[in-house]
C-alpha cells in the first residue's frame, strides 16, 4: 500500500486561500450540501487553522534558537577573554615573584651591610673612649691632643650619619617591600576571582549547549527547558528594569509585557546593535574596561 507524499507548503496555501475565498465570498459549492460535505469542510479548516499554528510555532523556536546561538557565541567570546586575562595574571604574578625574590636578596644585603656598620661603630666607639681617656690625661700639657680628639670626634660623627642614613633606607626598602607584598595578594585574589567566574562561564555554556543539542534532536524535555530559561530571563530583565514613560497598557494592543522598553518593533528580536554582556557604569556611557587594571601594577 503506497502513501502518497504531502503537498509542498505553496500548494497547500493556494488551496487553504482558495477555499477560505471560496467560503468567504459566498460561492456555493457546486455539489449539494449534505451533513459529510459539512462535517468535511470543518474538519479541513480545523486541520489548517492547528497546521497555521504548528507554522507559527516552528517559526518562533527558530527565531529563539537563533537567539540563544548568538547568546552561546557571546559566551564563549567573553570566556576567551577570561581566560587571556588570566593567563596575563599567571605571567604577572611570577614577575612579581621575580621581583620579590630580587627585593629579598637586597634586603638581605643591606641588613649585611647595616650589621657590618653596626659592628664598625661598636669597634669606633671603643676606640673613642680609649681616645677619649688618652686625651684627658695628655689635655693640659698639648693642645694637639685637642685637634685630635676634634678629628676623631668628626669623624665618629659622620660615620654616624652614614649609620643613620643605612637605617633610614633599610626602612625605606622595608616600607616597600609591604606595600609590594599587600599588592601581591590584591593580584591573587583577582585572579581567583578570574578564575571563578570563567568556571562559570564554562558550565552555562556547557549546559546552554545540551539544551540547544536536545532542541534540535526534537527532544520535548529540551524545548521545555530553553521555554523555561528563555520566560525566567526575560522575566528578570523585566523586574531589573526601571519604570519609565507612560504606565498605561493596553491590554488589547499586539504588545509583549516582557519586553524592554528600550526595544522598538513588534517582537522581541526587532531590537538590532544591543548587547546584553556590554556592562554600563554610568547613565549612557559604556564601560569598556570589564577586566584588571595593570597600569598601576607594571609602572611600579
Amino acid at each position: 500500500m503506497s502513501i502518497a507524499s504531502p503537498a509542498p507548503p505553496m500548494a497547500l496555501t493556494r488551496r487553504d486561500s482558495q477555499i477560505s475565498t471560496n467560503s468567504g465570498s459566498g460561492i456555493r459549492p457546486l455539489m449539494p450540501e449534505n451533513p459529510r460535505v459539512q462535517e468535511l469542510t470543518a474538519s479541513i479548516e480545523s486541520m489548517q487553522q492547528k497546521r497555521r499554528k504548528a507554522e507559527e510555532d516552528l517559526f518562533q523556536a527558530e527565531a529563539d534558537l537563533k537567539v540563544k546561538n548568538s547568546e552561546v557565541k557571546n559566551l564563549e567570546i567573553e570566556l576567551l577573554t577570561l581566560e587571556a586575562t588570566v593567563k596575563q595574571l599567571r605571567v604577572q604574578r611570577v614577575e612579581a615573584n621575580k621581583r620579590l625574590n630580587d627585593l629579598d636578596t637586597r634586603v638581605a644585603k643591606l641588613e649585611t651591610v647595616c650589621s657590618e656598620s653596626q659592628n664598625r661603630l661598636e669597634e669606633e666607639e671603643s676606640r673613642l673612649q680609649k681616645t677619649k681617656a688618652d686625651i684627658l690625661q695628655a689635655r693640659e700639657n698639648s693642645s694637639q691632643d685637642d685637634i685630635v680628639l676634634e678629628q676623631i670626634r668628626a669623624e665618629a660623627q659622620k660615620r654616624n650619619e652614614r649609620l643613620l642614613g643605612a637605617k633610614t633606607a633599610l626602612e625605606q626598602q622595608n616600607t616597600k617591600f609591604v606595600a609590594f607584598v599587600d599588592e601581591l595578594t590584591q593580584l591573587e585574589r583577582k585572579t581567583a576571582c578570574q578564575e571563578t567566574e570563567s568556571g562559570r562561564l564554562k558550565e552555562q555554556i556547557e549546559q546552554m549547549r545540551h539544551i540547544l543539542e536536545g532542541v534540535e534532536a526534537n527532544d520535548e524535555n529540551s524545548m521545555k527547558e530553553l521555554l523555561e530559561k528563555t520566560f525566567k530571563e526575560s522575566l528578570a530583565a523585566a523586574n531589573g528594569l526601571p519604570l519609565t514613560g507612560n504606565t498605561f497598557m493596553d491590554p488589547f494592543k499586539n504588545s509583549d509585557p516582557f519586553m524592554p522598553s528600550n526595544v522598538s518593533g513588534t517582537g522581541p528580536f526587532e531590537s538590532v546593535g544591543s548587547d546584553p554582556f556590554v556592562s554600563k557604569s554610568k547613565e549612557g556611557e559604556t564601560n569598556t574596561n570589564n577586566f584588571a587594571n595593570f597600569a598601576k601594577f607594571t609602572n611600579s
